[in-house]
């Protein structure tokens, strides 16, 4: 670095003239109105989430569910969601989150998701990531399953012939 002094002390010097120092000013007056902003819009979520108060504290009892997070799956499910579906796994399907099932001659194929409601799957994919960052039940399913079947952090575990059982070759 000693021999680079000379040339970093030339990249510092430069201009700065009242054109830079006014854009320098308005940076922070642009991020204090884009604040204002933001507030009025939290304001006005929670009025509107008023009437379903009792509901949004249920959810908040799930690990990884925030008030944000809250608000969205009543905004975007409503809070009879067991009207309209009979059962957990088409909740599942309507939001997309359940993968395919591709099978043939015997091979599994890739599972990727399915089109779905966005916004839910996005918000639903950050509060399952809080859910296993979170000490408790969910986090040691989340570590078994890693340990397991593999994950982002481990490869999946090798089965030698040794291993595995010999029942499939009868």
């Amino acid at each position: 670095m000693r021999a680079k002094i000379p040339d970093l002390q030339r990249a510092l010097e430069g201009r700065f003239d009242d054109h830079h120092a006014l854009g320098c000013r308005l940076h922070p007056d642009r991020i204090d109105h884009l604040e204002q902003m933001i507030g009025r819009l939290d304001e006005q979520i929670e009025d509107m989430m008023q009437p379903f108060r009792a509901e949004r504290e249920l959810l908040t009892t799930i690990p990884g569910i925030g008030p944000g997070a809250s608000a969205t799956i009543i905004s975007e499910s409503g809070v009879a969601v067991a009207d309209c579906v009979p059962t957990d796994a088409h909740v599942a399907s309507w939001i997309g989150l359940c993968p395919g099932h591709q099978e043939s001659a015997g091979k599994h194929h890739c599972g990727a998701r399915r089109k779905g409601n966005p916004q839910l799957q996005h918000v639903l994919v950050e509060c399952s990531w809080a859910a296993v960052r979170t000490p408790g039940y969910l986090q040691s399913l989340y570590r078994w399953h890693v340990r397991t079947l593999g994950g982002p952090r481990s490869p999946p575990p090798r089965t030698t012939p040794s291993s595995r059982s010999l029942t499939h070759l009868r």
